[in-house]
């Protein structure tokens, strides 16, 4: 039977590859100029941001990142306290925070958080002194881009610590695998716990004599709810449907309607022969994805009756109306719609 200590998770495919997209944007763009700014390249308009059905890919997110950090500064997770409170984060939240002992909680964010954000890995060791849980937010990311997702990760374990703790927590410490920022200190006094730079990792320490600590409003039915949660949404996070689901998130969340294979496969830590196969385990392909949110777009547009059958083409991206009209002989077959029949697309 493997141990507990020194197992290292490598994620499968998370929900959303690096989650808060709408909470930084709605967060720092509280004018309609900064707004645009802050969403500029990643072919994101401001009203998509309210559309539930839309999720955003990996590309997106880190236009984002380099945005914010031009925009705003490489601190810009310290002024974003909704991004690191210890009830930020849904489902995972609940289970850390009502986890039987502080180590339990640890546990958990190292087995979902790999579920929740793509290529994210973590690993939990102990040592005589105490428990180590190191995220690492993924391979091939710049530092500037990944030590934001390092702080939101590593702040917001700390805050979920915080709040199981009964009493005042000494000796926590954190370390950032890169260079010390020039926010360094301002992080110290947010955190108020030991931090330290150039370690080679990002990881969080906590001591022996709190590893076991009983929080004291912890509710148990509540952590095993809100674990199964998780497991669900990770099992469904690996199956043929969850990853349809996940790429009509992007497709519904993409400028056009339309993503390339590589940047769906890259965004869900996948191939795109893995991509291709579990989208065909569905009962589908890209192409038809594709096709059945332009038909949806396309169906949206007819049905306000602003557009010409001409404007609706270039807003879709269809610069040559034959194409436009045999695209839309195809998405007869997938619109739901009565307006996405034959009179409508009589319509010149």
């Amino acid at each position: 039977m493997r141990s507990s200590k020194d197992i290292a998770v490598q994620g499968e495919p998370g929900a959303t590859p690096y989650s808060f997209f709408r909470v930084i944007a709605q967060t720092f763009g509280d004018t309609p100029d900064r707004l645009l700014a802050i969403l500029d390249g990643t072919g994101v308009a401001p009203d998509n941001l309210e559309n539930e059905r839309a999720a955003f890919n990996l590309d997106q997110q880190i236009r984002q990142i380099d945005n914010l950090n031009r925009i705003v500064g490489s601190d810009w997770v310290l002024k974003a306290p909704g991004l690191v409170r210890a009830t930020s984060h849904d489902a995972l939240s609940i289970a850390v925070l009502n986890a039987p002992t502080i180590k339990a909680g640890l546990l958990v964010i190292r087995d979902a958080l790999p579920g929740r954000v793509t290529r994210v890995r973590t690993r939990y060791s102990e040592r005589q002194d105490g428990g180590l849980l190191a995220i690492d937010p993924g391979s091939g990311l710049s530092e500037d881009r990944a030590r934001p997702l390092a702080e939101i990760f590593l702040l917001s374990t700390l805050a979920m610590i915080e709040a199981q703790s009964p009493a005042e927590t000494e000796g926590i410490g954190l370390s950032f695998a890169g260079a010390e920022p020039a926010h360094g200190p301002a992080l110290r006094a947010l955190a108020r716990v030991q931090v330290d730079y150039g370690g080679g990792a990002n990881a969080i320490f906590v001591p022996k004599r709190y590893l076991a600590v009983r929080p004291p409003f912890a509710d148990l039915a509540f952590h095993e709810i809100a674990r199964e949660r998780l497991e669900q949404d990770a099992r469904r996070s690996r199956t043929a449907e969850g990853i349809r689901g996940r790429v009509e998130r992007m497709l519904a969340g993409s400028p056009n309607g339309r993503l390339g294979s590589q940047v769906v496969a890259r965004s869900l830590g996948l191939s795109t022969r893995t991509l291709t196969r579990k989208l065909s385990e569905g009962g589908t392909d890209l192409r038809k994805l594709i096709d059945t949110e332009l038909a949806s777009r396309a169906n949206n547009y007819i049905i306000s009756n602003t557009f010409t059958l001409a404007e609706i083409g270039e807003r879709l991206g269809y610069a040559d109306p034959a194409n436009f009209s045999r695209a839309r002989r195809r998405w007869r077959g997938v619109a739901q719609s009565d307006a996405f029949g034959r009179e409508s697309f009589g319509r010149k």
